[in-house]
């Protein structure tokens, strides 16, 4: 299958299974064509940048959740 029937397939199914690079628990990408999940967890630019540099790929609610507080912290 192609990169683009690949990817129009994750993205109409309602997500990706995956496991999380920073805790190791599996979970499920939410992306679709209506956005992620992910997209509601409130990270700055800096986190966001951070994160790209560090994985590569997506982290649990969970972790994104716990990274996010702790940046609020930090402010």
């Amino acid at each position: 299958m192609g990169k683009v029937l690949k990817t129009l397939k994750i993205l109409t199914s309602g997500g990706r299974d995956l496991k999380c690079e920073a805790c190791g628990n599996d979970f499920v990408c939410g992306v679709s064509l209506r956005g992620c999940w992910c997209s509601e967890v409130k990270l700055d630019d800096e986190a966001r940048k951070s994160l790209r540099a560090e994985y590569k790929d997506c982290l649990c609610r969970s972790c994104l959740e716990k990274i996010s507080s702790q940046t609020k912290l930090e402010a």
